[in-house]
């Protein structure tokens, strides 16, 4: 059973595009980095640390998108679901690049807004990478599908 399990486990990598591999792998160093401190404060020999889980809605809400992206395109690769070829106007892998483009979004934006009196960290660098490598990732997804860019009118 075991041995089933490893063959079918890097079968499906097989099935993944070097476009997926990198968002996925984005998404997981991201997830890793939530858990790093994000924000710090020195006083007197003290240090406190908040993590990206306790910095508030958007580091975790920008997580979640590009977890969601991530989470897609692993279930859509080993043909889990099924999706239709269009979802509205775009392609599955357009709207995995809109979504980790959004997730990037709020993180960055958490990133450059920042807190009064805490110093940011070295978390925040890395998960601000990490959610860049979701969105390299869905680009070079959607430049493999030859899909094209979401939203973009294409010369007739």
């Amino acid at each position: 059973m075991a041995r089933r399990l490893s063959r079918m486990g890097f079968r499906a990598m097989d099935k993944l595009t070097t476009g997926n591999k990198v968002l996925v792998g984005g998404a997981i160093v991201l997830f890793i980095s939530m858990f790093l401190p994000w924000f710090s404060a020195s006083y007197a020999g003290f240090t406190a640390s908040a993590s990206g889980f306790d910095v508030g809605g958007m580091a975790f809400f920008g997580w979640l998108l590009c977890t969601a992206a991530a989470v897609m395109v692993v279930l859509r690769k080993l043909e889990t679901i099924s999706l239709p070829e269009t979802i509205g106007p775009l392609t599955p892998s357009q709207l995995e690049l809109l979504l980790a483009a959004a997730g990037c979004l709020f993180i960055l934006l958490r990133a450059l807004i920042g807190e009064d009196v805490l110093d940011r960290s070295y978390g925040m660098f890395l998960s601000v990478l990490a959610s860049a490598a979701t969105v390299v990732g869905g680009y070079m997804a959607v430049s493999e599908d030859k899909s094209g860019l979401p939203f973009v009118n294409k010369a007739s």
